[in-house]
């Protein structure tokens, strides 16, 4: 800023007449931050001035005045006062005065008084107008971003926003996210992530407190629009409902949360997508913590298989949550809605979801009871008692094994079990539950030397071990 001094000790005493001027100007300034409003009220005090009856003109240069123009401007009984603050901004003339008198000190003392406070106020109105010309094209440049972006200051309130962020976050989000900044965990990490609902949009927001100088902070924060992506997903899974249904062929929607961080979820999902056998468009996020994956022509068990090892050691197991669907009602307007809908009713801990899901098919009850009381920790188990609804179950690919009593089911069960292994895969595990001893099981029903036969009442740790083995945990 320039800055200017009057030194006032020595001058003569101020005549009442002398003060007029500055109490124009005075009123003048209450036009300062519209520039061309200032500049006008300026000119207009000066020439309206019955003690000097001058004029003021702050566009003409001194020294680039063309010498035809000098006579204009220098007259006898004029008198002409330069504008210096810092570089030649114009200059005052002043006529002569109302009594028609020549000029004496005081006059001269009050006309460069007058020109020192002219300067310095229409430097500073400049220096304002070019703020303002700066920070509307600061505002042109944010508008043409394709991301939202705004601005707090250090003490929460409004700097800037781009027209996009100001349509996204409408008329309740700016006040979401200053309340957002007043949590003490982003006053200690000084970066904050956040999912925002705001009429009907999703909205995903990163923040960083940034700091210009000591003492001189703000809070910049990219906003991103994943209403789009959303549907576009949601397109996509009903458009994989329909072409499973007209081909016969397994669909399974994977639903996954980690509320650990915003975002995280998606980038391993995203570099984990070729060990997942996932498609690019097959893999989008429902908000900032949840995503959907659609296994084409997948099977429940295989996408168990798929996720445990895709996505082994990379997510904290015990912070996702997650469900697994393919039953789809064919009658149903909004499959992809009611898949997703269904999946977050039956959100489970990641590691319990991609336990092996095993049938147990004996008539007491205590079987499965005691199977889980086992191993539930390995495996979930699901009671069924109809041949029918078992080899359905197992040819879709919904289950892992089977848990099959032959003492009561062998002469029914047996063949069309080994029609339903065939269609499920070589992944499928079958046991064989007997109150008779495993030689005996393998020689009566003609079984293989290597079958798996656990004898009634069970040996917890023959069952661990076989389960461990079978399944391969880690």
């Amino acid at each position: 800023m320039i800055e200017n001094t009057i030194q006032i000790a020595d001058c003569p005493p101020v005549s009442p007449q002398g003060l007029v001027p500055f109490r124009r100007f005075a009123e003048a300034l209450s036009e300062f931050n519209d520039f061309d409003g200032f500049r006008q009220a300026l000119a207009r005090v000066v020439q309206e001035d019955s003690g000097y009856a001058g004029f003021l003109d702050l566009d003409a240069d001194l020294a680039s005045m063309q010498d035809s123009e000098v006579g204009e401007h220098f007259e006898m009984d004029s008198l002409v006062v330069p504008l210096s603050a810092g570089h030649d901004t114009g200059y005052i003339r002043f006529l002569g005065n109302e009594q028609g008198r020549p000029f004496d000190a005081e006059d001269l003392m009050w006309m460069g008084a007058i020109s020192e406070f002219v300067s310095l106020a229409y430097a500073n109105a400049k220096m304002h107008r070019e703020s303002q010309d700066k920070a509307r094209i600061f505002q042109y440049l944010i508008n043409q971003l394709p991301l939202g972006v705004i601005c707090f200051s250090g003490q929460g309130d409004l700097i800037v926003e781009n027209k996009l962020a100001s349509r996204l976050l409408g008329a309740v989000g700016t006040e979401l996210m200053q309340r957002a900044l007043a949590d003490e965990s982003f006053k200690s990490q000084g970066n904050l992530r956040l999912h925002l609902e705001v009429e009907g949009r999703l909205v995903y927001t990163e923040g960083r407190r940034l700091e210009v100088e000591a003492g001189l902070s703000f809070t910049a924060f990219v906003l991103h629009d994943m209403s789009a992506q959303r549907e576009k997903l949601m397109l996509q899974i009903e458009r994989s409902v329909f072409r499973a249904e007209s081909r016969g062929q397994a669909l399974t929607i994977a639903v996954l949360e980690d509320r650990s961080e915003a975002g995280k979820l998606l980038r391993i999902l995203k570099a984990s997508a070729g060990s997942l056998q996932l498609d690019p468009v097959s893999l989008a996020s429902l908000d900032a913590y949840s995503c959907a994956c659609i296994f084409a022509d997948k099977s429940l068990r295989s996408v168990r298989y798929l996720l445990k090892k895709g996505l082994a050691g990379q997510l904290k197991q015990s912070a996702v949550v997650g469900a697994l669907v393919s039953q789809v009602d064919h009658l149903d307007e909004a499959p992809a809605q009611s898949l997703i809908r269904a999946a977050r009713a039956d959100f489970q801990r990641l590691d319990q979801l991609l336990r092996p899901s095993l049938l147990v098919f004996d008539p007491y009850p205590a079987v499965i009871e005691a199977l889980d009381l086992i191993s539930s920790e390995l495996c979930s188990f699901e009671s069924i008692d109809a041949v029918r609804d078992c080899v359905s179950l197992i040819e879709r690919g919904q289950f892992d094994g089977i848990f099959l009593d032959v003492d009561t089911f062998a002469h029914d069960g047996l063949k069309w079990l080994e029609e339903a292994s065939a269609v499920a895969g070589a992944g499928f595990r079958v046991f064989y539950i007997s109150h008779l001893q495993p030689t005996m099981v393998r020689s009566k029903f003609g079984l293989s030397a290597d079958s798996m036969v656990f004898q009634k009442p069970f040996d917890a740790d023959v069952i661990r071990d076989a389960l461990l083995l079978q399944f391969d945990f880690a």
